[in-house]
């Protein structure tokens, strides 16, 4: 067996004459390997190069016609490659896991040939380090019930632009290190423009929803007087809920991003406390070595109750809470409320979004006599 050397490839390639796409195809197969020689710790021979395209094609599943573009840029490279050594020591000749790539959800493979990867939020932490960016993303996809291969995708380039951020010394993503991050791509990459959209789109669902949705605005709204009481009632009982929590010691509430390391003891205190908290304890899918703790009630329980009032109420309708705020703008405008001000209530970057719970207004017209009701 021989172990290829070739580290002046990238000016070689530069120099063949060869078409433009060919050497991008080439130079991204050939950079893709020698990252995996070095995260592998293995040295670049004919074995390790099987082993190589046969997790890249498992993993990325390409059409017959992109799998041989890459096949040929390693056949370049070892074809072309100035110093080929026999290798001596025989313990290079299984690819040990590194600990990085033990980190990895890799995927196993069913006897139909389907991948089958994490199901759980829990299964993910068991396959790969705490890592609540990718956690949060999965599962807003599911929620969305995007697809697997979608989920994938995703997953794999937000891991990417995460590597990228502590290359390049940048705490948190923003638009700027995704714009940096996508120049990186096409310049350093040579990637293709349908793979660099595929970067962005990925990148761009964790800024958008991850970090907060419906715009992560605050609204603020006033409260009705005739359920002053019933909240303070409410409180009073929840707070006997909380002493218990804190007598028995159990973990504080769930504190999002990383308020949890800025006060440490915050999600134990009273005000942090949720006001509609769950009966029941639980463990927290992103800290389940912490034992159970206390959640908010689930949206499920919630559409229930919903739903329950609905039917009491004799409102023959499907309920949700969209409907509450269909409901509020409509009663808001009948009652005289001016557009600005339900604007701002509702969180509407524009007003003509708002306009548009106008036609929910009873306006009277229903209230008129028709010419055939005269006669």
């Amino acid at each position: 067996m021989y172990v290829f050397y070739f580290n002046d490839w990238k000016q070689r390639l530069q120099d063949e004459p060869l078409s433009e796409q060919v050497r991008k195809d080439h130079f991204t197969s050939i950079r893709w390997y020698r990252n995996f020689l070095n995260r592998e710790a293995v040295p670049a021979t004919l074995s390790s190069a099987r082993t190589f395209m046969e997790r890249l094609i498992e993993a990325r599943r390409p059409a017959h016609t992109q799998a041989q573009a890459w096949k040929n840029g390693l056949n370049w490279y070892f074809k072309s490659a100035p110093i080929r050594r026999t290798l001596l020591s025989q313990k290079h000749r299984s690819l040990p896991q590194s600990p990085h790539s033990a980190k990895r959800p890799i995927p196993e493979v069913s006897k139909d040939r389907r991948r089958c990867y994490p199901t759980t939020i829990r299964e993910y932490q068991q396959a790969c380090a705490d890592n609540p960016m990718i956690e949060e993303t999965v599962r807003l996809m599911r929620i969305r019930h995007m697809s697997y291969r979608t989920e994938e995708s995703y997953v794999g380039w937000l891991r990417r632009f995460q590597n990228f951020l502590q290359t390049q010394g940048k705490p948190d993503p923003s638009e700027a290190s995704l714009k940096a991050f996508l120049s990186h791509l096409a310049v350093e990459g040579g990637v293709r423009a349908g793979t660099q959209r595929q970067a962005l789109n990925a990148c761009v669902f964790y800024l958008r929803e991850v970090r907060g949705g419906k715009g992560d605005k605050d609204r603020v709204l006033a409260l009705p007087r005739v359920l002053v009481d019933p909240l303070q009632k409410h409180l009073r009982q929840i707070r006997s809920i909380h002493e218990r929590d804190r007598q028995e010691n159990r973990p504080g509430v769930y504190l999002p991003d990383a308020l949890s390391r800025k006060y440490a003891r915050a999600g134990q205190a009273w005000t942090w406390f949720w006001l509609f908290p769950a009966q029941s304890l639980a463990v927290d899918p992103r800290r389940p070595g912490e034992g159970k703790r206390r959640h908010h009630v689930m949206d499920r329980v919630y559409q229930r109750h919903l739903s329950a009032a609905a039917t009491e109420a004799q409102i023959n309708k499907r309920s949700h809470s969209h409907i509450l705020r269909h409901s509020f703008a409509a009663h808001q405008l009948e009652h005289g409320t001016k557009l600005p001000i339900l604007q701002k209530m509702l969180g509407h970057r524009k007003i003509e979004t708002t306009m548009i719970y106008i036609h929910l207004v009873n306006d009277g017209s229903d209230q008129c006599d028709t010419p055939l009701d005269v006669l």
